[in-house]
C-alpha cells in the first residue's frame, strides 16, 4: 500500500508504582511533604521529558571536516548521530536533511500503526517502509520538498487482514503528530548568540 504523507499502559504504570511510593514515604515520615499530590507534581516536572536536540560543529576538531556535525538527542532511545560527509566527494554530500525529512515521516505514522495493530491484538509477522521526499518548487522557484510518500509493506495472519486493513486505513485518515502538524505548517524559529560579544541573543 502507498501511504502519501504531507509534509501507554507504561508511563501509567510508572505513574502508580510513583504514586505508591510517595504514599509510603508519607506515613514513615521520610517524605518532605506533608502532601502527596505536591510531591507527585514535583517530581513529575522533574523527570518531563523535553524534545530537544544539540547539534556541535566539528570543523575545528582533528578528523574532522567544515561539514561535519555532531547531533545530541535528548530522547533515551536516540544514540548521539555523527554526519560525516567530509568522507564523501563534493558532489555526495546534499540531500542528508531530505533523508532526515523522510525519517520522519515514516517513523512517526508507522510507529503509530503498529502500536495500533499491537492494542488490537494483531500478530505482525513482517513490516517494513520505504519512504522518498520528493521535490518540487515554490511560488518563487526556489526548490522545497514537495511531499514525502511512504511505501508500506506488511505482513499479518490472513484472518486478520481486513480488520488490520481497517485499523490502518482509519490511522491514514485522521494521521499521526507529524503529518498533521507538518500538513498545517511547522513554524521555523531562530535566533542566534555571538560568542564573542557580551550582547545578549538577536533574533533572526
Amino acid at each position: 500500500m502507498l501511504c502519501i504523507y504531507r509534509a501507554g499502559k507504561l508511563h501509567q504504570l510508572l505513574h502508580s508504582v510513583l504514586g505508591q511510593a510517595l504514599l509510603i514515604r508519607r506515613f514513615i515520615g521520610l517524605g518532605r511533604s506533608r502532601k502527596v499530590g505536591a510531591l507527585e507534581k514535583t517530581e513529575n516536572k522533574a523527570e518531563k521529558y523535553v524534545p530537544k536536540i544539540e547539534m556541535q560543529w566539528l570543523g575545528k576538531t582533528l578528523s574532522y571536516g567544515d561539514e561535519d556535525l555532531l547531533f545530541k538527542f535528548n530522547h533515551k532511545a536516540l544514540p548521539p548521530m555523527l554526519m560525516h560527509k567530509s568522507v564523501l566527494p563534493r558532489e555526495e554530500r546534499a540531500g542528508t536533511s531530505r533523508e532526515l525529512l523522510a525519517a520522519l515521516a515514516s517513523e512517526c505514522m508507522v510507529e503509530w500503526m503498529i502500536m495500533s495493530l499491537k492494542r488490537a491484538g494483531i500478530p505482525i509477522e513482517e513490516f517494513n517502509t520505504e519512504t522518498e521526499a520528493k521535490m518540487g518548487s515554490d511560488e518563487t522557484g526556489r526548490a522545497v520538498v514537495d511531499r514525502c510518500d511512504t511505501e508500506v509493506n506488511l505482513r499479518v495472519p490472513a484472518d486478520r487482514l481486513e480488520e488490520a486493513r481497517m485499523i490502518l486505513e482509519h490511522l491514514l485518515e485522521v494521521g499521526c503528530l507529524m503529518s498533521r502538524s507538518v500538513g498545517r505548517g511547522v513554524k521555523f524559529n531562530y535566533k542566534y548568540n555571538w560568542l564573542n560579544e557580551a550582547s545578549g541573543p538577536a533574533d533572526s
